[in-house]
């Protein structure tokens, strides 16, 4: 639901874009390019003046037969929010109920790390001495997870003592999958998988 009313947010502005026509030159440091600048754009049939952050507006371009304007003013005005990291040069643009995962569990100090099925795993690797991975059926798993798009993970061991929901020892497997912190949980002597939780 948040990304059809974000994408009938965007089509509306597109919509409403009128280019009045007046041109500049925009120079980088190696090129030059033309661009029309005077473009107006309403904002639920009102007009809608992006400002920047000391509240000076700001003029929208047109170049090439595209409307460029300022993320932070444009998407905060439709109740977005945006965040810019300076170092890496990247600006996330969320919704208003988005919560950000929390870190992943960090393995231990002089844990091992291998690759599996091209994704990282760190942590204690001993489920892989399992009946489901000596079979092949856990590389299988892995290979499904990677096309879903999970890069790495971080697996723990925890005695029966330490999480006795489960009756046995278990490793967990810990990775973001669609921008949410997931455990699976794998019996500890065969390395089956039992259960899938949040963290």
């Amino acid at each position: 639901m948040r990304n059809t009313n974000v994408k009938s947010f965007l089509c509306g502005v597109l919509a409403c874009l009128m280019v009045i026509g007046l041109c500049a030159t925009v120079t980088a440091a190696t090129t030059s390019i033309s661009v029309s600048y005077g473009t107006k754009v309403l904002f639920n049939g009102q007009a809608f003046q992006p400002k920047d952050n000391a509240g000076r507006n700001v003029q929208l371009i047109t170049y090439d037969g595209t409307v460029y304007a300022p993320i932070r003013a444009v998407c905060e005005k439709a109740g977005l929010r945006v965040e810019y990291d300076a170092a890496t040069k990247t600006a996330s643009i969320m919704t208003a109920d988005y919560v950000p995962p929390k870190p992943l569990p960090q393995p231990a100090p002089g844990s091992s790390s291998m690759t599996i099925a091209g994704m990282t795993v760190t942590g204690n690797l001993g489920f892989l001495q399992g009946d489901f991975w000596t079979d092949g059926d856990g590389q299988y798993l892995m290979e499904e997870l990677a096309a879903s798009g999970v890069t790495s993970m971080v697996s723990t061991y925890y005695t029966e003592a330490q999480r006795p929901e489960y009756g046995c020892p278990i490793y967990i497997l810990a990775f973001i999958y669609e921008g949410q912190n997931v455990g699976l949980v794998l019996d500890g002597e065969h390395g089956e998988p039992m259960d899938e939780i949040e963290l």
